[in-house]
């Protein structure tokens, strides 16, 4: 069972996505994925018609966003519409304390980025129910080492996302689940933190990150 829990669409306030939510659904039910959560920067796109869509094409569409708390990025999944209100840890916790059922991944968090959390997901740790293993990585160049060290000394699940900003990016990097898996989110994060799920990446050379990055740039321009 595919799942991408790192999805930008049309309607994101800070990246200029081309394609529409719809379109995003067409492309995942294309390449088999069975959960995707569209997580736009600081706002919640999801409704039930676009739930409703998803489930047509045999998706299961969670609500997600990609927050910024104290300029750092990360993200919720199974968000509610106050998830747009946070912005500081502390807001984060007491949203966690009183939303259980949502999952929260930290986003990229040692990539070279002013966003990332890099040592800030140490002290915040308990925050986190996943680290994000993204895609943009290579054999020279692979912040991941370091999200695989802080997973492994505190027990936290490691997920490949795609960090999608164009459409043939879906398989850059996702979780597969056992396809015995029910399609329910409370039992999908019971696996994902069970970790009961292989991370699928494509390896890319150093050459072929500064194109992904034209590339990128060139899409959301």
């Amino acid at each position: 069972m595919k799942i991408q829990l790192h999805l930008h669409v049309q309607g994101d306030p800070i990246d200029n996505i081309k394609y529409t939510p719809k379109q995003a659904i067409d492309k995942a039910s294309k390449l088999n994925y069975k959960v995707i959560s569209f997580t736009c920067h600081d706002k919640l796109i999801y409704n039930k018609n676009l739930a409703d869509y998803a489930n047509s094409k045999g998706i299961l569409l969670i609500p997600g966003i990609e927050k910024t708390i104290q300029k750092k990025h990360v993200l919720i999944i199974n968000a509610s519409k106050n998830s747009e209100k946070i912005k500081s840890f502390e807001d984060l916790r007491l949203y966690k304390k009183n939303n259980p059922e949502c999952f929260v991944i930290a986003a990229h968090p040692f990539h070279p980025s002013s966003t990332s959390l890099m040592f800030k997901l140490i002290k915040h740790i308990d925050l986190f129910d996943a680290i994000e293993h993204s895609y943009f990585y290579s054999t020279l160049i692979n912040p991941n080492i370091l999200s695989k060290l802080v997973s492994k000394i505190y027990k936290k699940p490691v997920i490949a996302t795609s960090d999608i900003h164009y459409l043939d990016g879906f398989d850059y990097g996702y979780a597969k689940l056992n396809e015995k898996t029910k399609l329910e989110t409370q039992h999908i994060f019971d696996n994902l933190r069970k970790q009961n799920f292989v991370n699928e990446s494509k390896k890319f050379s150093s050459i072929d990150l500064f194109k992904l990055l034209y590339k990128l740039n060139k899409a959301t321009k």
